[in-house]
């Protein structure tokens, strides 16, 4: 996975918005919309010390977490050192520590995050990693803390598609809730809950309160699921 996303992290955004059908812009509106999402599962953010965007790729989600919690320590981690420096580039008005993976496993972050947010990631490991990866996310997490892991839901025909034409996810197995709630529980994981999110695309952002009433419904393009360790 290092070496493949290496290939593709100067022109990640570029090749994203093309597989949406959107400009940069609007794709980046989907990144702010998960973060907002994150206050309904959280919505006390000021009690949020430390978070980790695990898997931050080229960090679209960085500035916005860094705007929704502004006094928060924010940790990026990724196993691809391409998309670490341009996330490090782009972001360095923000005050976000980049990690390897190397790094964040070996230099003293267990239990150390409040929130772990993992953005359309595990799609990418593959399925026979799955629990180990969550058991590891688990010993990164605070005993009080949460993670909210997003993925793409493959209920969804548009989803489908846009993942089937973009290139850095060639090959890939989507995964669906209950395989991702499985998991979750086989990891130790517990209070989990699911919501169904990213109904509202970026031209009708203005309707986007509509969000928060349509999480029951299982024709979002994305799914969140949201975790506590114990």
């Amino acid at each position: 996975m290092k070496a493949y996303f290496d290939a593709y992290s100067e022109n990640y955004k570029n090749i994203l918005a093309q597989s949406t059908g959107e400009d940069i812009e609007s794709a980046s509106f989907f990144a702010r919309q998960k973060v907002n999402h994150l206050t309904r599962c959280h919505p006390d953010k000021h009690s949020l010390q430390s978070i980790l965007d695990y898997g931050c790729g080229v960090g679209m989600s960085l500035r916005p977490l860094r705007q929704m919690f502004p006094e928060a320590e924010i940790s990026g981690a990724d196993p691809s050192q391409g998309s670490l420096d341009v996330a490090a580039r782009e972001h360095a008005d923000c005050h976000i520590k980049m990690l390897s993976l190397e790094e964040l496993n070996q230099s003293g972050y267990a239990q150390h995050f409040d929130l772990i947010f993992v953005s359309c990631v595990f799609h990418h490991i593959d399925s026979q990693q799955h629990v180990a990866t969550l058991n590891n996310l688990r010993n990164l997490c605070s005993p009080t803390g949460l993670v909210a892991i997003f993925e793409h839901n493959p209920a969804n025909p548009i989803t489908r598609r846009i993942v089937r034409n973009c290139p850095f996810d060639e090959g890939v197995t989507l995964i669906s809730p209950r395989t991702l709630r499985d998991r979750l529980a086989a990891a130790g994981w517990t209070g989990l809950r699911r919501s169904y999110i990213s109904f509202i695309p970026p031209k009708l952002k203005r309707f986007k309160s509509l969000e928060s009433v349509l999480g029951w419904c299982p024709l979002g393009a994305q799914y969140l699921i949201t975790a506590k360790p114990n």
